[in-house]
């Protein structure tokens, strides 16, 4: 059971990185309703899956093995990245002070060079938070959990009422706690892949609590989602839809799991195992060199499932060159 659990879940992040390729990329008359849903629940899925095989380590030595995982792909591939940024496109007005939000871990508007990069200290501060909060919080102290967990929540939301940026991205990681704690505890009902008439409910309720914020957006004029611009949607119907779609996405996976020697299931489960790759190039260093060369510029739907496949082949060279030759600058060992 527990090969299957691990192919799942690698199939869960690669449905979820393609997901977030996918809301890179223009669809034309499509953009909208695609980036609309996806926002809802593809970067929660991250954070939620970060806590599941979470192990309490010494506070320090857990913080070194972090930044070596996040920290040190992001300034070195944010400074490749840069380099690229300046040769391909004219530096802007205000270049000094986006190299100093980069080096603070901080996302800022109007920049590329470090783009998707920003998820990556964002995921930091969350795991360091939460593992220090679970120093002194047990499965006991049920109440506590939810009296941090809206603190907080609280402190993150005020992000979006003033429009602030924390250094590391601590605003987004405070508001990716409940997602974090939410893959810590459900993790023991994972080691048992449930029934396909189980997986085919929970498909089916999931699927509807998205769709239902969703049309919340759409009909109701609720606010959107959209982490990296500090938009939560309403609270907590954005954490019920957010939870819905992992679910969702969870439930599908586990589906796919079942028929371990399709084509489909190896294919996403390495995307899965090779999502903080694809997480580090598929912006940077592909789609904006893309976009300043106006490949496939225009923007209509056939041309963003040309692109999708442009960007999807471009990133297999450099995961297997990166796992080959730099595992070092992602944190790895050698594989």
């Amino acid at each position: 059971m527990h090969n299957e659990r691990l192919l799942f879940i690698d199939i869960a992040k690669g449905i979820g990185i393609l997901l977030v390729v996918v809301g890179h990329i223009s669809w034309g008359a499509y953009t909208s309703e695609t980036h609309t849903v996806i926002n809802i629940f593809h970067m929660p899925l991250f954070f939620y899956v970060s806590t599941l095989f979470f192990k309490r380590i010494n506070f320090i030595e857990l913080i070194i093995k972090k930044a070596k995982r996040l920290l040190v792909p992001y300034l070195l591939y944010g400074f490749l990245a840069l380099m690229l940024y300046l040769y391909i496109t004219p530096p802007s007005m205000d270049m000094y002070s986006q190299i100093v939000w980069f080096c603070l871990g901080m996302r800022s508007h109007g920049y590329m060079f470090s783009s998707t990069l920003w998820f990556l200290t964002s995921l930091f501060g969350a795991y360091i938070l939460f593992s220090f909060l679970m120093k002194f919080i047990d499965k006991k102290r049920f109440i506590l959990i939810l009296f941090f967990l809206f603190g907080t929540v609280s402190i993150g939301g005020y992000s979006d009422y003033f429009d602030i940026i924390l250094p590391l991205n601590l605003d987004v990681s405070l508001y990716m706690l409940p997602y974090c704690f939410g893959g810590y505890y459900s993790k023991r009902y994972l080691y048992i892949i449930p029934k396909r008439e189980k997986l085919y409910m929970y498909l089916i309720i999931s699927s509807s609590v998205l769709l239902l914020y969703f049309l919340c957006i759409k009909c109701l004029n609720f606010p959107s989602i959209n982490i990296y611009d500090c938009k939560w949607g309403i609270y907590p119907f954005q954490y019920l839809s957010g939870m819905g779609g992992i679910i969702m996405l969870m439930s599908l996976s586990q589906l796919i799991s079942m028929f371990k020697i399709s084509v489909i299931s190896r294919v996403l489960s390495w995307f899965g195992k090779n999502s903080i790759i694809i997480f580090i190039i598929h912006q940077a260093f592909i789609i904006h060199p893309l976009n300043c060369y106006h490949i496939y510029a225009e923007n209509t739907f056939v041309n963003g499932i040309l692109r999708f496949s442009i960007v999807i082949l471009l990133s297999i060279i450099p995961i297997y060159v990166i796992n080959k030759y730099f595992y070092w600058t992602i944190g790895s060992k050698k594989k």
